[in-house]
């Protein structure tokens, strides 16, 4: 039996007190734990599923390989793509990564932009949902072809790439098509469409199927009411 006479009263309420202070220390240490898991930034965002992914695999199917070899200027002078095809919709090559880019009357609109007016209505006007009013910046026709690769590599070079969003919309693809972003290995689906940490996380595409895969890949800049749900 305990002699409550010999119980040092002053000691057991300091370990209590103590007791409760660990506890206290470990809850704050979680949720700062927590918060910071918060604050870092995804590799991979879905957007949206767009649901008449044939039509737009009708349309690219009908290129030859002689369309995709028109316009060689991304490939010849980013290494990195130096395996891809491209057919510019909306691009300023040189301006590229220039204030007049972000200016919406400066964007240079190429032939094959008419043919895809539906996809970059629909684009335009999810990515002004989620993100806020805006517009596109850069839409372009990505071919990697089969076997193919792109190297890692982050898109940083520039203040551009800090105002923009980037998407990836899946247009023909394969199980064995994978995108890797920050380390995190993904296979988009046809009709998905993902926003990618490019400024920020190494990338890297691998094309082990025996098909092109081929995305549209958009830019958006959020002029007005930025949101990020």
């Amino acid at each position: 039996m305990i002699n409550l006479e010999n119980v040092d009263l002053v000691s057991t309420r300091k370990i209590k007190i103590s007791t409760r202070s660990v506890r206290k220390n470990r809850r704050d240490t979680r949720d700062k734990e927590k918060d910071s898991l918060s604050l870092i930034p995804e590799n991979f965002i879905f957007v949206k599923k767009y649901n008449n992914i044939n039509s737009l695999k009708e349309k690219v199917l009908k290129y030859t390989k002689e369309d995709w070899h028109k316009y060689d200027y991304r490939q010849k002078n980013y290494m990195v793509h130096m395996n891809t095809k491209t057919i510019p919709l909306i691009w300023n090559e040189m301006d590229k990564y220039n204030q007049r880019n972000l200016e919406k009357d400066n964007r240079k609109f190429w032939p094959e932009a008419d043919n895809y007016k539906t996809e970059l209505d629909f684009l335009s006007q999810i990515f002004t949902e989620k993100y806020g009013e805006g517009f596109i910046t850069s839409a372009l026709l990505i071919n990697l072809p089969s076997r193919s690769i792109i190297a890692p590599h982050v898109d940083n070079q520039d203040a551009y790439f800090d105002l923009v969003k980037r998407t990836h919309l899946a247009i023909i693809s394969d199980d064995e098509v994978r995108f890797i972003v920050g380390g995190e290995d993904k296979n988009i689906k046809e009709g998905e469409i993902f926003e990618i940490n490019n400024n920020e996380k190494l990338h890297e595409v691998k094309n082990n199927s025996e098909i092109d895969r081929i995305h549209l890949l958009t830019d958006w800049l959020t002029i007005k009411g930025e949101r990020n749900e």
